[in-house]
């Protein structure tokens, strides 16, 4: 009789056991409608910067000022920017402190520069005679800003003086870089005047282009 107790007893355990393992089950596959780390999705990111080129002369103007030939000259006096002295050869130029043009490059994108003069020599500063040597001249100097070497690139010429040409110019800097800190380039600019030379106040004007 002991022994049918025990075996009923044995039985009733297992039984519950079973219920309780088929209830934490049913629990279990429940929560995976709730609960998972197999989920994934995607967020996206999206912007545009378009190519922007841009040039701008930081300083646009070279003012030499009045002056005349030395007496007795029959040749023409000689003014360039890159002279330490800021004075003239055969003439009395002084223009006092440092002249040059500055430009820049402030867009993002590398350019290719192009320089006009709006005038030839002959008339920008007076008709001469190259066999009597008072011819005139008028010519460009294009070299890195001090401080910003690497600037313009494959430039024609860098630090030596060349003929201005009017239209289509003359390419400088190719390219012409934007890289803050190499993205500056100056332009020096010397004159002969004749001492046949025009009178009053003379000047011309320089297009820069620049293309992508």
């Amino acid at each position: 009789m002991k022994f049918n107790v025990l075996l009923i007893v044995a039985i009733i355990t297992v039984l519950v056991a079973l219920v309780n393992l088929s209830f934490t089950f049913t629990k279990i596959l429940d929560l995976r409608g709730v609960i998972t780390g197999l989920a994934t999705e995607y967020g996206y990111i999206n912007l545009s910067v378009p190519v922007f080129g841009n040039i701008n002369f930081s300083v646009n103007a070279i003012d030499f000022g009045p002056g005349k030939l030395d007496t007795g000259v029959t040749s023409n006096a000689s003014l360039a920017t890159t002279n330490e002295s800021n004075e003239a050869v055969r003439g009395n130029w002084s223009w006092g402190s440092e002249q040059k043009l500055i430009l820049d490059n402030i867009g993002n994108v590398n350019l290719t520069l192009n320089l006009s003069a709006g005038k030839t020599p002959s008339n920008f500063l007076g008709a001469g005679s190259a066999t009597a040597g008072d011819n005139p001249g008028y010519y460009w100097n294009v070299t890195d800003l001090a401080g910003e070497t690497g600037s313009c690139v494959n430039t024609t010429a860098s630090g030596v003086y060349l003929a201005t040409a009017t239209t289509p110019g003359t390419q400088f800097c190719t390219p012409l870089q934007y890289y803050t800190g190499k993205n500056s380039i100056r332009i020096d600019i010397e004159l002969h005047v004749p001492y046949t030379s025009l009178t009053g106040d003379l000047g011309d004007t320089i297009t820069a282009v620049a293309t992508v």
